[in-house]
């Protein structure tokens, strides 16, 4: 009996379990299906008692075991001794939902990653627009001060600021 901390570690255990059970019923005969019924669905019982998330706060890390968990129930429930290839279909069918869920996790997660990457660059983004806005209005106040009164040395103060928030903007547009 092992404790499955976090959903994929969970998804990868039951996918073992799922795939143990498959080989268990396929190997079962008559004499002894009843036996093997009995075994898979106590492995079952115990993925679901024993998988739980990584952080109890976590609420879609939460959500997600226990649509594992759901699943290995419903397989538990739906194997029966009756007859080796419907419990072997069961299992299979519990599979194939097993991997629907993972895949959809797995988009779900690249989702929200490219949406988190969005809200994060709109600062960013800003702090870009700010700057090249404040470059021109420097370059315009260096020009409307060199040509009216030709004062040079305020002319070459502001070039200088110009300069450096130009390799400010350079070095931000880098990152």
């Amino acid at each position: 009996m092992s404790t499955y901390r976090g959903y994929e570690a969970c998804s990868k255990a039951l996918n073992k379990i799922l795939e143990d059970s498959r080989t268990k019923l396929k190997n079962a005969t008559q004499d002894n299906l009843a036996q093997v019924v009995l075994e898979v669905s106590e492995v079952l019982v115990d993925f679901t008692s024993n998988s739980e998330p990584k952080d109890f706060a976590n609420w879609d890390e939460i959500e997600q075991i226990e649509k594992l968990d759901a699943l290995s129930d419903d397989t538990r429930q739906s194997i029966t001794a009756e007859s080796i290839e419907g419990s072997v279909k069961i299992i299979m069918d519990s599979t194939s939902k097993l991997n629907q869920l993972v895949k959809k996790l797995k988009s779900e997660t690249a989702k929200n990653k490219q949406k988190a990457k969005e809200i994060r660059l709109k600062p960013v983004i800003a702090v870009f627009d700010s700057l090249s806005s404040v470059i021109e209005e420097l370059k315009e106040a260096k020009d409307s001060l060199s040509d009216e009164n030709g004062e040079v040395d305020i002319a070459k103060r502001i070039d200088g600021l110009i300069k450096a928030f130009q390799g400010l903007d350079k070095a931000i547009k880098g990152v």
